[in-house]
Parts: structure tokens; sequence; C-alpha cells
């Protein structure tokens, strides 16, 4: 006879996938980029099979469905963490070293998951209780991390329909996913699908989740189609103008703040803001925000720092009568506070690191290039 918390449970669960499938095709509509739209499917997939996970044993006792549905679930965190990446860090972009970190997680789930319906274990039984916890500390630095690149890249972002959808799509769905995460690692050391199924737990788990999926189902609804538009590639963005702005309040404020930028050389202010930015210019910064985003066509305030920065970077990089400054001097003068920041940036601008660039300028043999050259001495990765 089934109980009356199994039929909440089912119920509960029902309605999170019917609102899930809502916000795929809502995702759908939004998101331009193809790598956006393949995480996008796979943290969906991940949620349905999290939320299918404590009852696929009692309905769905199948090999095939139990590989598929532990698959997914156990691979939410890190289905989570592409997601947030691809879709709140505009430079992101899949190497070999996030290859390598992915495609270990994989295998380890794979391992664990598929060896529970073959006949042979893939991982030891003695490793298991190892592994286990080790899997829940990987999954919790996936979250933690994605709440850590969507944190600090709230300020910067110019899309105010993507700044409002952190808050719901991270801070609250990475945090109640770290919560389940802490869950599972307290309760007896294991997993929540070995709770019995009518556990009071499985229903309110399941109730957490209907919220979360109401929440950033309603979120999605309010998404403008140019909040996910295709990310230019670093080349393809022109020299901001006003010529082209048809409002003339608009135009006049984008000349403000051009000739600032432009001819007070404003880029290399240090640790400039657009909140500091907004008050230079007496310019509210919601407005400012929106004019450079909907205007000038930047999706983040750094990558509009950049643009000039990285360009004035080249010029002192290429110019012979200062080959001896070190690279972090230049970098420093332009407004970074630490080489790291612009070797990335000019990396992704430029496809070569500042000392690549100033050595191809110069020629392989030109001014300064000995290995003692303080030009390119702080250079780091």
């Amino acid at each position: 006879m089934t109980e009356p918390i199994d039929i909440l449970n089912l119920m509960l669960r029902g309605a999170s996938i019917s609102i899930i499938v809502l916000i795929a095709i809502l995702l759908t509509r939004d998101l331009k980029s193809i790598q956006t739209r393949l995480c996008a499917a796979l943290f969906l997939y991940g949620a349905v099979s999290y939320l299918m996970e404590p009852v696929v044993s009692v309905y769905l006792d199948t090999p095939f469905a139990r590989t598929v549905i532990y698959f997914g679930s156990f691979n939410a965190p890190l289905f989570f963490w592409l997601f947030a990446q691809t879709l709140f860090n505009d430079s992101f972009r899949f190497t070999k070293t996030i290859g390598v970190i992915v495609g270990a997680y994989l295998l380890l789930g794979i391992g664990l998951d598929i060896g529970e319906i073959l006949p042979f274990r893939i991982i030891p039984e003695t490793w298991r209780d190892f592994v286990f916890p080790l899997r829940h500390i990987w999954a919790l630095g996936f979250i933690a991390h994605g709440l850590f690149i969507t944190g600090i890249g709230k300020e910067d972002d110019l899309l105010e329909p993507r700044r409002r959808l952190r808050t719901v799509m991270v801070w609250a769905i990475g945090a109640y996913i770290s919560a389940i995460l802490l869950v599972e690692v307290v309760i007896e050391g294991t997993v929540l699908d070995d709770v019995p199924h009518s556990h009071p737990l499985n229903a309110f788990n399941a109730f957490g989740i209907l919220i979360l999926s109401i929440a950033l189902a309603a979120a999605l609804t309010r998404i403008h189609p140019a909040f996910a538009a295709q990310i230019p590639t670093p080349n393809e963005k022109p020299r901001p103008s006003s010529a082209k702005v048809q409002n003339p309040a608009d135009a006049l404020a984008i000349g403000q703040l051009l000739d600032f930028i432009e001819k007070e050389r404003g880029y290399t202010t240090e640790a400039l803001t657009i909140v500091k930015l907004a008050e230079i210019l007496s310019i509210p910064e919601h407005r400012l925000r929106k004019l450079i985003n909907s205007e000038l066509g930047y999706r983040n305030f750094s990558d509009f720092l950049n643009q000039y920065r990285i360009e004035a970077a080249c010029t002192e990089l290429s110019d012979p009568a200062k080959a001896r400054i070190p690279i972090l001097t230049i970098a420093m003068d332009l407004g970074y506070q630490s080489i790291g920041p612009f070797n990335r940036a000019f990396k992704e601008k430029k496809g070569l690191t500042p000392s690549e660039f100033r050595r191809q300028s110069f020629g392989s043999a030109g001014p300064g290039a000995s290995s003692a050259d303080p030009a390119t001495a702080y250079e780091k990765p």
C-alpha cells in the first residue's frame, strides 16, 4: 500500500520535472551560444536525474534506467559548474586543462555508477569508502568555484537581466546543492538515496527543488532575447563611438564617457569600476551600464576597459624606445593592479602573451632580447 508521504513525494517531484521542462524551453528560446545550450541541457538532465534517483529503484528498477539516472544525478554538480561558467563567464573557453578535470570526474563517476550493474566491481570494494567522500568533496569544489566565479563577476556584468539571474540561478541553487551534498556526507557518510523512500526528508527535499524551479522559471520568463546572444570574438568589436546613438541624451552621455576614457585616458585609472566611473561622470550607475551594453555592445565592464588598455599596451610593447621597460610597469601604468589579469586579457585579445607580442614586434633578435631582459622578467601566466 502506498503511503501518503510517497504520493506527496511523487507529486512534488513530478511538478518539479514539469517546470524543468518549461525551463528547458525558455533556455532554448534565449540562449544563442551552442556551448551554453549544451551545458544547460546537461545541467537540466542532472537536475531531473537527481529528482528521479530516490524513486528509480522502486518504480523503474532496470540496469539501464539506474545507470542513466545515477550518472546524471551524481554529475549534477559538474554540469552546474559548466553551465554557470558558460552562462556568466564571457571569457570561458574549453581548454585541455578543463578537459582533463571534467574527464577525470566523469571517469570516476562511471567507475562508481556502471559498477552498480556489472557482475564485477570496476572500483574495488575496499576503495569505495574512500572514493565516495572524495567524490562529494570534489563536487563541493565545483559548486564553490561556480559560486566564486559568479559572485566576483556580478558588479562587472553589464547585462541587467543576467545580474538578476545570478542570484536566483547560482546563489540559491548553488547553496541548495551544497547543503544537500553536506547532508549526504553527514547522513551515515552516504547519499540520500540510502534514506528510505518514505522518509519525510525526501519529500522535504523535493519541495525545496520545486520552489527553486519555480523561482528559476519566473526569472527566465523576464530575460530579454539579447541576454545570451553570441559572444563576439575579441577582434570583432569596433572602437566605441557615439556617432550612431539615436537618442540625443544618450549620445551626450556616451560622448562624455568616451571623452573621459579616450581623451583623458581614464582607462588608466587604477581599480576603476563601473560604480567609480559613474560617480566620476555623474551618470546613474544603472544608466551607464545600459549605455555601455546597448549602445557600445559590451557585455561586461572589464571587456570595455581592456579594449583600450590592450590597444595601448600594444603601442607600448612595440615601441623600440620602451623596449627595456618591464611588462609589469606597463601593466601597472595602464591601470592593472597585478600582472595576472593583464596577461590573461592580453592573450585573450591578441592570442599571444605580452612578451611574445614584444618579441614578434621587434623580431627574434630585437631590442633587449636577452635572457636577463627586465622587460619580460615579471611576466607570469
